[in-house]
């Protein structure tokens, strides 16, 4: 995505690997090199490869990327615009393959015998509208190359952010438990910072093995006194509700903490009814039961100057 960011000006990341990009204000003679040269900078740099499609709108763009990567010839760019007899080549492509028609929508459309892109846009707009609402109806007009998504420069908050991981071992301690969470704590508090976002509000949970058979699983939603992402006054907040669905008689497998309500850190809710927060002090244990066991962990060549391997000459 960095890499793409140099070349573009309007950029919105849609997921870990895929993005729009608006480059309307490219010359049209320019536009093939520049998605060529973007192609081989992200291959270069980070060892991908990629493909991109281009369109008059998301749709069609997505469209044509999936056209890019099944044909070879295109070197994996593909343009709306230079693909021949598009309209009938669209009989030859599923309708799932479309973006933002999901498996519960394809199911529906097969079941009426649309299989296919050309068999969908064939389809009366009232029909599309009544079986997959109005965003239904705008995935047939992008096809038909109509823009009705515009690019999004400005990403979508976060709905929530967990942090939870697995025990190297079943475990009956309290302190190991909560030792646990402070930490996932501490690692959730770093993606609030990242993402720029405080909370409101975090959900807890602790729960057994399924494995071996044990399926307790107890949660409990906290409402902070105000917005934060420091950790110690959520812990301490968390702590009394942790011990509280804490039992002596169970050994639990896993917990977690998930952050909800979540606002920009520009956004402020303030109350007028705070009492000052008695901090607890986390507990430190000399053997950590609850650390994953990694004694197999695959090295991280890519990702860890630590793990490069040396070589002598």
């Amino acid at each position: 995505m960095t890499t793409i960011k140099k070349y573009a000006n309007e950029v919105e990341v849609y997921s870990i690997d895929e993005c729009f990009v608006d480059f309307s204000n490219i010359p049209d003679e320019e536009l093939d090199d520049r998605l060529h040269l973007i192609r081989n900078e992200v291959k270069r740099l980070t060892g991908i490869p990629v493909s991109i499609g281009v369109g008059p709108n998301k749709t069609l763009a997505k469209l044509t990327s999936y056209i890019a990567k099944k044909q070879p010839s295109y070197d994996g760019v593909c343009s709306y615009w230079t693909l021949q007899n598009f309209r009938n080549s669209l009989y030859n492509i599923p309708v799932d393959e479309v973006w933002g028609i999901g498996r519960k929508w394809s199911k529906k459309l097969k079941n009426m015998g649309v299989d296919s892109i050309g068999q969908f846009v064939m389809v009366s707009d009232a029909i599309i509208r009544k079986l997959m609402n109005v965003n239904g109806l705008k995935t047939k007009m992008e096809l038909l190359g109509e823009y009705c998504h515009p690019v999004q420069k400005i990403p979508k908050l976060k709905r929530n952010i967990a942090s939870t991981r697995s025990f190297g071992q079943d475990i009956d301690s309290f302190d190991q438990i909560a030792e646990a969470m402070y930490s996932y704590i501490k690692s959730g508090v770093k993606k609030l910072i990242d993402n720029e976002i405080s909370p409101n509000r975090a959900t807890i949970f602790l729960c057994g093995n399924i494995h071996k058979g044990e399926k307790h699983y107890s949660s409990k939603q906290i409402t902070f006194q105000k917005q934060t992402r420091d950790t110690e006054e959520i812990w301490s907040q968390i702590y009394p509700n942790l011990r509280a669905l804490y039992s002596d008689k169970k050994k639990y497998k896993k917990c977690g903490i998930i952050f909800n309500d979540l606002m920009p850190e520009s956004i402020e809710q303030g109350t007028l009814f705070s009492s000052s927060i008695q901090l607890v002090q986390p507990p430190a244990n000399v053997e950590k039961k609850w650390e994953m066991r990694q004694e197999f962990m695959s090295q991280k060549f890519t990702t860890s100057w630590a793990d490069i391997p040396s070589v002598f000459v």
